[in-house]
């Protein structure tokens, strides 16, 4: 579990509403699948932003992660993912998205 706020100490243009929250929870399961070495894997993200009248951003994903399949010492993640909220690409932060997608994720 986590969670935070936030908020920059400069914005342009200054009208800008900026604070920001922050909140989720990550499970990786204790049971794995041996014969791949494999374990399931959820998590959800919501953001909430002043400028958007703190209405909740949700981000979700669910899949596996696999133990043996390593880089840089993380390991791989297949995953669905699921976004429903205002889009977090910079000027077009007030246009609504909703989308699912299929990720793989090596976090660094």
């Amino acid at each position: 579990m986590y969670g935070g706020g936030g908020g920059p100490f400069h914005t342009e243009p200054s009208a800008l509403k900026s604070w920001s929250a922050q909140y989720g929870i990550e499970f990786r399961s204790l049971w794995r699948i041996d014969v791949v070495s494999m374990r399931p894997i959820v998590a959800v993200d919501l953001e909430n932003f002043e400028e958007n009248n703190w209405n909740t951003d949700v981000s979700a994903r669910a899949g596996v992660e696999f133990d043996n399949l390593q880089v840089l010492g993380r390991k791989l993640q297949l995953l669905v993912e699921y976004y429903n909220g205002f889009t977090p690409s910079g000027q077009f932060y007030k246009d609504k998205v909703e989308y699912f997608g299929l990720g793989a994720h090596y976090h660094f």
